[in-house]
């Protein structure tokens, strides 16, 4: 009869000890976790600033570490859908899929496939045709709203524009979509391929191939929060069907650059002169979204209105090639 009472006590402290493990886990608030949980498929936030907070955190994480918080957090992310659904871009339009590859990651991590988040117990949608937000109540007829959507006033935007060039000869073309030569290698004969990060077997991949380098300036504004500026520096893989698509192949990608950046807005200039320096690898990645300091501390600044312009100036190598050793290219990064 000891004996099995004594068998009952250690039962007993061990249920203790891993109840109270498991009370100190569910207590404890990840660095990169900014007062999110999650409401079905749909990230939730007690804040905007607490929304704006995480895409800060998400920002500064190698693709690994972002997927790893993906599974974790936001199995139902935009991010995760692009990934398991491989024919996602021919089911949108190309207007929706030039903005959703330009849009940088940490926002795909936190958007679902429905394009919302939810901020204060409000759903926000992301419309992907024009980069305005809309805002919506849980009992709203939310299909029926976003199928009728040009009867809706915008709550904010995320609006994406290209950022030139201060050299004549290294601008962005908007209306062909095609980059000037300095910022753009192309492979016109095809490319070699290794598949499996380089250890698998060598396939040829027979369309025009390019890759390209473009700075991006995604502007943020939301109800009566502060507009919010990033910069970002997009370096990409295409191939030529009908048109330029993104393209799938891996590759292995380092960066090694300076940039001075000056901030005007409404024709005014902001005390903002900053240089700062990015050097960066990726190995068997895909297209990146590589953010560019404001300051020595920041990779966004808050400023009220919504006109920024940017001054540019960058200079460094940018060198690519895809997985295998295949298509080597070489950028002297003169922006």
């Amino acid at each position: 009869m000891k004996k099995n009472l004594n068998y009952i006590k250690v039962i007993l402290l061990f249920l203790a000890i891993t109840t109270g493990i498991s009370c100190s886990n569910d207590n404890e608030t990840s660095p990169l976790q900014e007062d999110i949980n999650s409401d079905s498929q749909t990230l939730v936030f007690n804040s905007f600033e607490a929304y704006q907070n995480q895409l800060n955190n998400l920002k500064l994480l190698d693709q690994e570490n972002l997927e790893q918080w993906i599974s974790q957090n936001n199995s139902k992310s935009l991010y995760s859908h692009i990934e398991k659904n491989e024919s996602y871009f021919e089911e949108i339009s190309e207007i929706e899929e030039d903005y959703v590859r330009k849009l940088p990651n940490n926002y795909k991590a936190v958007f679902n496939e429905n394009y919302e988040i939810i901020i204060e117990n409000k759903i926000i949608w992301l419309n992907i045709k024009n980069g305005n937000l809309y805002t919506f109540s849980k009992t709203d007829d939310i299909i029926s709203l976003k199928n009728n959507i040009e009867n809706a006033t915008p709550s904010g935007s995320m609006k994406i524009t290209s950022i030139n060039s201060n050299l004549d000869n290294n601008k962005v073309d908007l209306a062909s979509g095609d980059t000037d030569s300095r910022h753009t290698y192309y492979m016109n004969n095809g490319t070699n391929y290794r598949d499996n990060c380089g250890s698998g077997s060598t396939q040829f991949k027979s369309p025009r191939f390019r890759y390209l380098h473009d700075v991006y300036h995604l502007q943020t504004t939301y109800d009566r929060y502060t507009a919010t500026s990033e910069l970002y520096l997009n370096i990409r893989l295409q191939y030529r069907s009908s048109r330029w698509r993104g393209a799938g192949e891996k590759r292995n990608i380092s960066v090694n650059i300076g940039h001075n950046i000056k901030l005007f807005n409404n024709g005014y200039p902001i005390p903002l002169n900053s240089t700062n320096s990015t050097s960066v690898t990726y190995n068997c990645s895909g297209d990146v979204f590589i953010p560019l300091k404001f300051t020595p501390t920041s990779y966004d600044i808050g400023f009220s209105g919504n006109n920024a312009k940017f001054e540019i100036t960058a200079w460094g190598t940018i060198s690519h090639e895809i997985t295998g050793g295949f298509s080597h290219w070489d950028n002297n990064f003169v922006w």
